[in-house]
């Protein structure tokens, strides 16, 4: 999957924006059946509205000061969520790759104003 930008808010109510890269499989003897069903829309139908469900339910799991710091823990959540979600459309997912945390401007300014 091609870089994915996904809004997303943090369990203290913050709005984030997410850059994510994932690395996925189709399981081999079931891609005629993919196929049959989602045609060449399998990605826009399927993984990318199970991404952004994953990456929310994540992201809402943690503080918005942990992001940066628990980076890898919630690459491994949304990789988890995407996993069970895809799951039943014999889509594996192998990797995630957190690309980019944003912040509100407002959040930043204010983790400036602090240093």
């Amino acid at each position: 999957l091609n870089l994915l930008q996904a809004p997303a808010t943090s369990k203290d109510g913050e709005s984030i924006t997410v850059d994510i890269h994932a690395k996925y499989s189709l399981e081999s003897d079931k891609v005629s059946t993919i196929y049959k069903a989602q045609q060449n829309n399998y990605e826009s139908e399927l993984i990318k509205p199970a991404f952004q469900d994953a990456i929310s339910q994540s992201i809402a799991q943690y503080q918005a000061s942990k992001l940066l710091v628990d980076r890898v823990q919630i690459s491994n959540l949304i990789a988890e969520n995407l996993g069970k979600s895809l799951k039943q459309f014999h889509i594996n997912v192998q990797e995630i790759f957190l690309e980019n945390i944003e912040f509100s401007e407002s959040y930043s300014s204010a983790l400036e104003k602090k240093l």
